[in-house]
């Protein structure tokens, strides 16, 4: 699906006022600039070097998600919260709610170590939206009506 040397793509967002999209590539950076500035038709984008690709990244990942179903690494399992590429990085970030040593020494022996792996504390991701923030009216779940609710309308 995606050429052997493609590691990922976004839009700067450092320079507000110059966007640019950012290419990471694997390889011959010169070349492979050649070959994306004539597939798309302009010159107007940034190469970034790139250790890993795209591809062996959602390898790498695969790799997680099978070992995380066995039923030997459960325990593993129960201590993550995410895990996905992270294409800016060019590593692969594995979201721990125990981000000891102890907790990553437990991935790393029960699941893979590998240096694409980066490892960062996260307790999950809270779902619980903040009404306030949201600006909407509250609603108790005993409501018996459907509410459709637009964050950011008051009415």
């Amino acid at each position: 699906m995606y050429p052997e040397y493609y590691a990922g793509d976004w839009i700067n967002q450092e320079d507000k006022e110059n966007r640019r999209w950012i290419v990471a590539v694997k390889g011959d950076t010169a070349v492979i600039r050649k070959s994306v500035a004539k597939i798309i038709g302009s010159n107007n984008f940034i190469i970034k070097s790139a250790t890993y690709s795209y591809k062996e990244m959602k390898e790498l990942l695969q790799y997680i998600d099978k070992r995380l179903e066995e039923d030997k690494n459960e325990k593993v399992f129960d201590n993550m919260s995410v895990w996905g590429i992270k294409v800016e990085l060019n590593r692969i970030s594995i979201g721990i709610k125990d981000c000891s040593e102890k907790g990553i020494s437990e991935f790393k022996e029960n699941i893979i170590d590998h240096p694409a792996l980066i490892f960062e504390q996260n307790g999950g991701i809270d779902i619980t939206p903040d009404i306030e923030e949201m600006n909407v009216p509250p609603f108790t779940l005993s409501d018996q009506n459907t509410y459709i609710l637009y964050p950011g309308d008051k009415d």
